[in-house]
């Protein structure tokens, strides 16, 4: 991860307008001036520099058989998959669970308060007002939420994993709903 970070920074930002990198001597005359990217346009520049990236040989990916041939992660990728071959491997429910974005929240006395939303059932009770086993976010709890379906969320509790706690008013919901609607 670190190496890719490192490409991305030598090879991508530092070429950009507006680059302002840690070391003062590779900064351009007028930074803040030249720094004019929207988010959208910086996404569609990495996304173009991805694609050449991928074509691009790297000196730390070699075929077995001709070892002085330096490949691109795309030739490597191909090489690879004719003589392995490709195995999908379908996700568990839990394992979408697990990708569903994250949260830091504290449990209270009422449950989960989450976008004016509360969330509770009985498996909460122990932990009510309890700091969570994760030091690092301040005693909050992990929850993982659904943006496409704000009727339940996940929270992980000691021994039980992610676990299902449902909206208070869920039983008026019948129907997958987001925050828009």
């Amino acid at each position: 991860m670190e190496r890719t970070f490192g490409s991305i920074n030598t090879l991508f930002c530092q070429h950009l307008s507006g680059y302002t990198g840690s070391d003062v001597t590779r900064r351009g005359r007028d930074v803040a001036r030249e720094a004019c990217y929207s988010v959208a346009q910086l996404q569609d520049l990495l996304d173009e520099w991805l694609v050449h990236w991928h074509h691009r040989p790297h000196g730390g990916l070699r075929h077995p058989v001709l070892p002085k041939i330096a490949l691109s992660p795309n030739r490597m990728w191909a090489a690879l998959v004719a003589v392995a071959g490709y195995v999908p491997v379908p996700l568990s429910g839990n394992d979408y669970l697990e990708l569903l974005p994250v949260r830091w929240q504290a449990i209270t006395e009422r449950g989960i308060r989450l976008y004016h939303r509360t969330y509770d059932c009985d498996l909460l009770g122990p932990h009510r007002g309890q700091d969570s086993e994760v030091a690092t976010r301040g005693g909050k709890w992990e929850v993982h939420t659904n943006p496409h379906d704000v009727r339940q969320i996940w929270v992980r509790l000691p021994g039980l994993g992610l676990t299902e706690i449902p909206w208070i008013h869920r039983e008026h919901a019948h129907q997958p709903f987001n925050d828009h609607t």
